[in-house]
């Protein structure tokens, strides 16, 4: 659409400066999970899935839990103390990793 006090260089310039934004943004969300991939490769948890408090537990992680507190369904079942202290951890898994399995030349080998 364009105004009439817009030229047509304008808006295009616009236009391609939306995109590249896009763009840019898009690049930003695929190296993000493209770092949560390979840390949970490396056998760490990202904390992506959690579970939350109910009367009548539904998942196995729900066990023991109470009001306000969520369980990592993620694989390493990290208890957290509110909504926000696992939406931290999910945001930002590489600051404080939770090994979840063992990695290397004799991961999965049995001890």
């Amino acid at each position: 659409m364009y105004y009439e006090d817009e030229t047509t260089a304008d808006a295009l310039q616009a236009w391609s400066d939306n995109r590249r934004e896009a763009d840019l943004e898009q690049a930003a969300m695929e190296a993000l999970g493209d770092q949560l991939d390979a840390h949970e490769q490396a056998g760490f948890c990202v904390h992506q899935s959690a579970v939350g408090h109910l009367v009548v537990p539904f998942y196995e992680e729900q066990q023991g839990l109470r009001p306000g507190q969520y369980r990592c369904r993620g694989g390493c079942g990290s208890l957290f103390r509110d909504f926000h202290e696992w939406a931290d951890a999910s945001r930002d898994p590489f600051s404080s990793p939770v090994r979840i399995r063992p990695v290397g030349p004799t991961a999965g080998l049995g001890s």
